[in-house]
């Protein structure tokens, strides 16, 4: 009796659980000189919802984004195709204050990956303008200029 009541609420709950596109890489840490290959990772969408999911390279803070390029446009449900390369644009500053937004025209939904370092060709970085969030939290960011 038992094990049937806990497989009802386990497939009921499955029917409410979302899976689009889940950012996995760049993460905390990750450096990405100017001209290499910059990396995206993601989990794809089994939703069938992001068929058309635009890949943007941002800075700013979490408040107040600033939309740099749009990197690519890729089908997210496409399981086969979840990493992207691309060359790393020039930037300043060059600094760990970057990172990728996932937006579809299908979905109201918004996902980001976390912030990530462009350094200069040569390696070379400059710490974030801003230590800290404008509500306190300790992610550090800057603006692209």
């Amino acid at each position: 009796m038992f094990a049937k009541v806990f497989l009802s609420a386990l497939v009921a709950g499955a029917a409410f659980v979302r899976a689009d596109p889940n950012p996995t890489e760049p993460g905390p840490g990750d450096v990405f000189n100017e001209g290499s290959n910059c990396r995206i990772v993601w989990e794809p969408d089994t939703t069938g919802v992001w068929k058309v999911m635009n890949i943007e390279l941002m800075s700013g803070s979490n408040f107040q984004m600033n939309h740099i390029t749009t990197v690519a446009t890729v089908d997210a449900t496409d399981a086969a195709q979840t990493v992207f390369e691309y060359p790393c644009p020039e930037v300043t500053p060059n600094s760990a204050i970057y990172f990728y937004q996932f937006t579809s025209p299908a979905s109201s939904a918004i996902y980001w990956t976390t912030r990530f370092t462009i350094a200069d060709a040569s390696g070379k970085t400059t710490t974030p303008a801003n230590p800290t969030q404008p509500d306190g939290q300790a992610i550090p960011w800057g603006g692209h200029w």
